[in-house]
């Protein structure tokens, strides 16, 4: 059993809304999309198009490879924010068995086998309890215990883990 203290910031969020956009088929499909979009807009303007066309794949191109990452990172400052829960730490003790949240005196206690899946985005560990709700738990806040952690999780009961 580990006990640690988390406090979720924009950059932590941002981190986790990238890697819940970018994984699934609607964001890579997007992405793709605006990398040809930026080459048929290169292309086009090598082969001096209509202007037109020009503005409207270099927007296009722009807009799914640019402006969607910036849309991402404003989003996740204004989450941060404007929840209440991630204002204060959250406290969280993981077992094989169960993931107890505690937050200024509320208590809650989910066991293992409801977590759905467990990944590592590179910053942080995401416990998915649905496809929408998710516990996020900065590496930097585990601190040395990130090991624990991962050996607590690799030995649990989560159908999915790919840490």
């Amino acid at each position: 059993m580990v006990t640690f203290e988390v406090t979720i910031n924009s950059s932590d969020m941002f981190d986790y809304n990238v890697y819940h956009n970018y994984r699934h088929f609607q964001g890579i499909v997007s992405l793709l999309l605006g990398v040809v979009m930026l080459v048929v807009c290169f292309f086009s303007l090598r082969a001096q198009a209509n202007i037109t066309y020009i503005l409207v794949t270099g927007f296009l191109g722009l807009f799914f490879t640019i402006i969607t990452p910036f849309r991402i990172y404003f989003k996740s400052i204004q989450q941060v924010k404007l929840t209440p829960s991630f204002q204060k730490p959250i406290q969280y003790t993981i077992s094989e068995t169960e993931l107890v949240i505690e937050q200024e005196g509320a208590r809650a206690a989910i066991p293992m086998e409801e977590i759905i899946k467990a990944v590592d985005t590179g910053k942080s560990i995401v416990l998915y309890i649905s496809s929408l709700r998710a516990y996020i738990l900065p590496k930097r806040e585990i601190g040395e215990k990130l090991p624990q952690v991962i050996d607590i999780i690799k030995n649990s009961k989560i159908r999915k883990i790919k840490l």
